[in-house]
């Protein structure tokens, strides 16, 4: 039972939608169309549709064929004026390829270098259409042009309440509409650009389907920012998409020129009272693996258009030894007479074994110079595990003020395997170049280290 009402809810949505043509233009069809079937309407539906599509122009002549056809009953093609308007019909197909034909033609001799013109040629091409061959009207009715514009305002407003006055420039006004469509079709190429919002294909279409305008037009739009319609699909796609994607998945494996280590240990001596620290920095390369998960927060690649977070695991097995010397000197005062000491050789000698890092970074675009070229701003937390051996020697003297030796040692205090953990967090900036997709390159930096990553998009082969 379910499985039926979620049928006839679905059929009759279709139906609905499937008509939005009859119901725009109900009050101006013969009476018969409106009373067929389902299936007979969405005929008629779809060769609305066709007409307006091509230019709403067409439908004044089309609802006179029809007036004739059904409410007058004439069979007559040349008498009903379907002739006629296949005739008008053929004129617009014809027009519009010519056009096409035009802004193709524009954008190969006025944007050759334009990386996007073979995309839009190629768009451009699929609008055209098969002209059509029909033979001269014997009948050619006294056209109303105020009355074709009326039927085309009717789809600009969508309004099927619209009321024809003999006494109104509809010409006029369908001018005032269509130079504001335009105008509204800059705007939100604008807005698409800078903020991600709306969609691509829509602007497309609606750039394409005003194709009568700028004919008619040229780059003569009564506003500053006039172009031909290339120069707006031109520009249209060369903003960066993310294909309508909400996230895409990156392989990862880089190289880093060096991994910031610090040693730290204390360690008490004889007669001295206070701890003795002794730190090493140590900076080795490491390589790396790991992945990438880029998440869309706008359909164009804007700055803050998307967050991006990466995890890689980094190893380092390269032993390395780092000595230190601390030779100490001084005098020690106390209830016994003044003594003398010298610590001739206090030496630490750490051997690096390994590191192992694990590193989490989060960023967001800053700054697009093309699809193929941009800089991202993060932070990386870095998670490092030491691995090292601690080799710690002296040879100590206590001297009298006489310059007696009283006590002379030499001593191993330190010989093992330690381990430490340290967590660092450091702000990073990535350059990205992609000229290659789906491999990305990528240079990281900070005031620590500089890497080179290489990125494989897994989206073609995984998610597409």
């Amino acid at each position: 039972m379910k499985a039926k009402l979620l049928f006839l809810l679905i059929f009759i949505s279709f139906i609905t939608y499937g008509q939005k043509y009859i119901e725009l233009y109900k009050e101006h069809l013969p009476a018969k169309i409106l009373q067929w079937d389902a299936e007979s309407k969405e005929m008629i539906n779809s060769q609305l549709e066709g007409k307006i599509m091509l230019n709403p122009s067409l439908m004044y002549s089309f609802i006179e064929y029809l007036s004739k056809r059904y409410d007058e009953n004439i069979l007559n093609e040349d008498e009903n004026l379907l002739n006629y308007h296949k005739t008008l019909t053929a004129k617009q197909y014809k027009i519009r390829n010519r056009w096409i034909e035009k802004e193709i033609e524009e954008i190969q001799q006025n944007h050759p270098f334009e990386k996007t013109k073979d995309q839009v040629i190629r768009y451009l091409k699929t609008r055209m259409a098969d002209e059509m061959n029909v033979q001269p009207p014997k009948v050619t009715p006294v056209y109303d042009h105020n009355l074709e514009a009326f039927y085309a305002l009717i789809y600009y407003t969508n309004n099927p309440k619209l009321e024809y006055r003999t006494d109104e420039d509809y010409a006029r006004l369908v001018d005032n509409f269509l130079v504001g469509s335009i105008k509204q079709i800059v705007d939100d190429l604008k807005l698409y650009k800078d903020s991600g919002l709306g969609e691509k294909i829509a602007l497309e279409e609606r750039i394409t389907s005003l194709w009568y305008v700028f004919d008619k037009y040229g780059d003569q739009l009564p506003y500053p920012e006039n172009k031909d319609a290339s120069e707006y699909l031109l520009e249209l796609y060369s903003i960066p998409t993310t294909l309508s994607r909400t996230f895409e998945v990156n392989l990862i494996g880089s190289f880093n020129s060096d991994n910031p280590i610090r040693i730290n240990e204390k360690y008490h001596l004889p007669i001295l009272p206070d701890l003795i620290s002794v730190t090493k920095d140590f900076n080795g390369p490491q390589v790396s693996f790991g992945i990438n998960i880029t998440m869309f927060l706008k359909n164009t690649k804007t700055i803050f258009s998307n967050l991006s977070f990466e995890g890689s695991y980094h190893k380092n097995n390269l032993i390395r030894d780092e000595k230190i010397d601390q030779p100490l000197s001084g005098k020690i005062y106390g209830d016994i007479p003044e003594l003398n000491y010298m610590l001739y050789q206090n030496q630490n000698q750490f051997t690096l074994k390994s590191v192992q890092s694990i590193s989490i970074k989060i960023g967001t675009p800053i700054y697009y110079l093309s699809e193929y070229f941009c800089i991202y701003a993060g932070s990386m937390i870095l998670y490092n595990r030491l691995s090292y051996n601690w080799l710690g020697r002296y040879a100590f003297s206590l001297q009298s003020s006489d310059g007696d030796i009283l006590v002379q040692q030499n001593k191993t205090f330190a010989n093992d395997l330690r381990s430490v953990n340290q967590i660092l967090i450091l702000p990073v900036i990535d350059l990205n170049l992609s000229f290659f997709h789906p491999v990305i390159f990528k240079v990281t930096g900070n005031n620590k280290f500089i890497g080179l990553t290489l990125m494989l998009n897994l989206y073609p082969f995984v998610f597409e």
